[in-house]
């Protein structure tokens, strides 16, 4: 469901960054991505997999955007670059674009487990595991608001 949303948004996102330009369509969608996360944080813990499906399909909708628009600006930057600077410096720019993304990759992790930490989050190892209900706020919470 989550894919399903981001791809039955593609087009209303690209025809947004051609009418209101790229900049104001990302940070729309960035607005729409807070305002279902925060919805989705509100409906948790759903226990009907319609509610969850929807949930899915709003996220994914929502999602979009950050991953559809910041790409299309690249070879804008790339262009830009060319006509002011006379050089080109894609590769430099990937290169430090690439960085950070790998950089947030390695710290989310990190930062998932010390919020789950101080709330007596238990691994599973095998079978099944009884969560407290602050150890389940707390994924509640660095699944949604977090982000």
């Amino acid at each position: 469901m989550f894919i399903l949303g981001s791809i039955v948004l593609q087009f209303p996102w690209f025809w947004a960054s051609a009418r209101l330009g790229k900049v104001t369509a990302l940070m729309l969608g960035l607005l729409l991505y807070v305002v279902v996360l925060i919805g989705v944080w509100a409906s948790l813990p759903a226990t009907g997999v319609a509610t969850m499906a929807l949930l899915f399909l709003l996220t994914g909708a929502a999602n979009g955007p950050y991953q559809q628009i910041p790409w299309a600006m690249y070879p804008d930057l790339i262009d830009v670059t060319r006509v002011e600077k006379g050089s080109a410096i894609e590769n430099a720019f990937s290169a430090v674009w690439l960085f950070g993304q790998k950089v947030a990759n390695a710290l989310a992790p990190l930062a998932l487990g010390l919020i789950l930490q101080p709330a007596s989050w238990k691994a599973l190892h095998g079978g099944t595991v009884d969560l407290s209900g602050e150890a389940l706020s707390a994924l509640r919470l660095s699944l949604t608001l977090v982000p």
